[in-house]
């Protein structure tokens, strides 16, 4: 072992002769600052460095003072979402039903949040209490602290108003009190219900497209953008009829025809596939839950709509 070292140690004259000559650059190199400084060094003393600094500092300001300049004397192309701070808001009792564009400006709202309220408005919102109106993003607590003294929603709300042309907004409102049947509406009576809009009800009649109809009201939580609110809000005026749902025949359908049910993912309709194979077509839509990963819950979400019978069923969902 110690001659393995030794050997490993050990150099020649040669190779000696190369380290110390490496071990003489470096050590020049790093002292190279001490005995030969930069030639601006050299040349210039602190007061010289004193005044280089101040110059340069005084240039620096000098252009950041002339950026600023142009920046406020450069029109602002977001000026419009900003509220015009020459006209000093007027506060006064209202009713953000019925409040058309320019009472919302007069109140202090930036065109911003006028134009939020708006679209809220046209999707089917509607307010119900005062406190429906902090739960827009685009009204701020300070906002909404200062505005809730004046708020003032009656019992029943008519169409919004323009009160400069005294001329009916387009804005929905509620138009029936009697229950609409879901399955069976087409978009124009989707929107006769409170809470639910053209973008709704074209959203509803979508899903309940892929879905194959609704077999209970909570389903319309699925549709994308439907909060608990918004539900709440709906589900006294919501019917199902589970007689127009549209079933899938899993001895006959295709892999993508199962595929685009909302509850069957890629796995479980392969799986659906290769058993139905095997076994020369299910007896009952039961058979399903023997498969390996099949878990009660999902079977009973995806049981109203399967179904193995060779009869004639309703496949069509009046759109």
């Amino acid at each position: 072992m110690k001659n393995l070292i030794r050997q490993l140690l050990s150099f020649n004259r040669r190779q000696q002769r190369g380290i110390a000559l490496l071990l003489i650059l470096l050590l020049t190199a790093t002292t190279a600052d001490w005995w030969w400084p930069p030639e601006q060094v050299k040349k210039s003393n602190d007061k010289d460095l004193i005044k280089l600094y101040r110059a340069e500092a005084t240039e620096f300001l000098k252009t950041r003072k002339k950026k600023q300049t142009n920046w406020v004397n450069k029109p602002n192309q977001f000026a419009s979402e900003l509220p015009d701070r020459s006209e000093t808001p007027t506060l006064f009792e209202f009713n953000p039903n019925t409040l058309d564009e320019a009472g919302w400006k007069k109140l202090g709202l930036n065109n911003g949040q006028v134009r939020s309220i708006r679209n809220y408005m046209t999707s089917g919102g509607k307010f119900y209490k005062k406190e429906d109106l902090s739960k827009l993003y685009c009204i701020g607590s300070d906002d909404y602290m200062r505005l809730e003294p004046f708020i003032n929603i009656p019992q029943t709300t008519p169409w919004p108003v323009d009160s400069a042309s005294s001329t009916r907004k387009k804005w929905p409102v509620f138009k029936t009190s009697v229950p609409i049947e879901i399955n069976g509406a087409d978009s124009a009576t989707l929107t006769t219900i409170t809470g639910i809009g053209p973008t709704f009800a074209s959203r509803i009649i979508k899903y309940r497209k892929r879905l194959g109809g609704f077999v209970k009201k909570e389903q319309l939580l699925e549709v994308f953008g439907m909060d608990t609110l918004r539900f709440h809000q709906i589900d006294p005026m919501v019917l199902i009829d589970t007689s127009l749902i549209r079933k899938i025949n899993i001895n006959t359908a295709t892999f993508r025809e199962m595929l685009k049910h909302p509850y069957l993912e890629y796995y479980m309709v392969k799986i659906i596939c290769q058993e139905r194979d095997k076994q020369k077509g299910f007896k009952s839509k039961n058979d399903l839950r023997a498969l390996k990963p099949m878990y009660e819950e999902l079977f009973r979400k995806i049981e109203p709509y399967l179904s193995t019978s060779s009869e004639t069923e309703k496949q069509t969902v009046t759109q």
